[in-house]
């Protein structure tokens, strides 16, 4: 499989609930902005994927409110 086709997985905000614990069955709450269920404790989280397309590495800036999405967790396809 080509790096570019797993970076594409990775920074699609509604893939994310297919394999991220945190955030399993995502569902878009507003543009680029989605909701998942944490397979730990039930919650709900926001995770907005911020893509870097020229060094295939994907940000995602979570929390509990869209105005204050922050960066926590990182990838990076080699």
């Amino acid at each position: 499989m080509p790096a570019s086709v797993a970076w594409h997985f990775l920074h699609n905000g509604a893939a994310l609930g297919r394999w991220a614990l945190g955030s399993l069955h995502t569902t878009e709450v507003a543009p680029g902005v989605f909701r998942g269920v944490s397979m730990f404790d039930g919650g709900t989280v926001l995770i907005r994927p911020v893509a870097h397309e020229a060094v295939l590495t994907v940000d995602y800036h979570v929390g509990s409110d869209v105005e204050r999405l922050v960066p926590r967790i990182a990838a990076r396809v080699t």
